[in-house]
């Protein structure tokens, strides 16, 4: 199954031949560690289906300090939405963790399909709640669950990827000190 398929899979609306169209219209591309998919001041005009590796999304603070805002996991999607919707200038950096292996897709062609028919619409909007979920429920945790709560969610959710993200970037996406991070991994491994 390609990663377009993979990604798609879960939304359920588009008949076979509209996905083998989208399909056409990705590209393979490889990232290698340390490569920015897109740097802070330039506009985003792809989308990336991960295939294999990690993607870390991260600003630069007032006091010059580096704030990773997410992660990007096999059979997500990354890019830098705002700067990709708005076609301004991206705010955000998104670097390779790993060696990372993705299909891209020209956000221009992508957005001719959602002119095309209905189901390409009904996807767009599915994955744009689909975006925004996401980061409602991020902004929850931050806000109600306490540092090891939001450890601990993430451990569930990706727990072959945890061990690949250096410290000070989890401690970061975590909202804690790399110190505070490391006593929570510490508890854990005695409870």
């Amino acid at each position: 199954m390609t990663p377009i398929v993979q990604y798609l899979n879960p939304f359920n609306v588009l008949p076979p031949e509209e996905v083998a169209l989208l399909e056409n219209l990705g590209h393979p591309a490889s990232l290698a560690k340390g490569a920015y998919l897109i740097k802070e001041g330039a506009v985003c005009h792809k989308i990336a289906i991960i295939s294999s590796g990690i993607l870390r999304s991260f600003y630069t603070d007032q006091e010059g300090r580096d704030i990773t805002n997410c992660f990007t996991f096999p059979n997500e999607v990354a890019a830098a939405y705002t700067s990709l919707i708005t076609r301004n200038p991206s705010l955000e950096n998104i670097v390779a963790l790993t060696d990372c292996e993705m299909v891209m897709i020209d956000y221009s062609e992508l957005s001719a399909l959602y002119s095309r028919n209905i189901h390409w619409q009904h996807l767009g909007r599915l994955i744009a709640e689909s975006e925004f979920i996401f980061a409602e429920k991020k902004l929850m945790m931050l806000k109600t669950f306490s540092a090891r709560d939001r450890y601990l969610h993430l451990v569930k959710e990706h727990p072959d990827y945890i061990r690949q993200i250096p410290l000070q970037y989890l401690a970061s996406y975590l909202a804690i000190t790399p110190q505070h991070l490391s006593r929570i991994r510490k508890e854990l491994q005695f409870s």
